[in-house]
């Protein structure tokens, strides 16, 4: 697993490589990656979003498995967080999980999107109150 670093209040950090990294190709065709090819990494804060066109969440071992989310309309918030689980807690068969969760949100309207372990992608327009725990488990590699 490789490491990237960024800089916080002027001191070097290291983070780990995830799964799942996001992306944003800006309306002037630039890009940005949370997980930069020379080693940088990239806080979700600094995205422009104003200027964002495409959000895409992308597999760090495979770039070319990857889920794009266009951005088309004004005002539209998009999001990115992990929700991390674990099965069969305190037994031998303990299993720790992560979810990728990314979005929009404009107004009163908001597209959930979870990127389940196995890779499979779930949608849902309901925002955080959907129950993640049986969908994470069924599709747990």
């Amino acid at each position: 697993m490789n490491t990237y670093t960024f800089v916080r209040d002027g001191v070097p950090e290291t983070v780990d490589e995830e799964v799942w990294g996001w992306g944003v190709v800006y309306k002037d065709g630039t890009e940005l990656r949370q997980f930069e090819a020379d080693g940088s990494f990239h806080q979700f804060k600094e995205i422009n979003q104003a200027e964002v066109s495409m959000f895409v969440m992308y597999k760090v071992a495979d770039p070319d498995q990857r889920y794009d989310m266009l951005i088309t309309e004004k005002d539209v918030q998009i999001f990115h967080f992990y929700r991390n689980f674990m099965f069969n807690v305190m037994t031998p068969g303990e299993t720790k999980v992560r979810v990728y969760v990314f979005g929009w949100k404009s107004g009163n309207a908001c597209a959930y999107h979870y990127i389940l372990p196995n890779g499979r992608l779930m949608i849902s327009p309901m925002g955080e109150g959907v129950d993640l725990s049986v969908a994470v488990q069924a599709n747990a590699e």
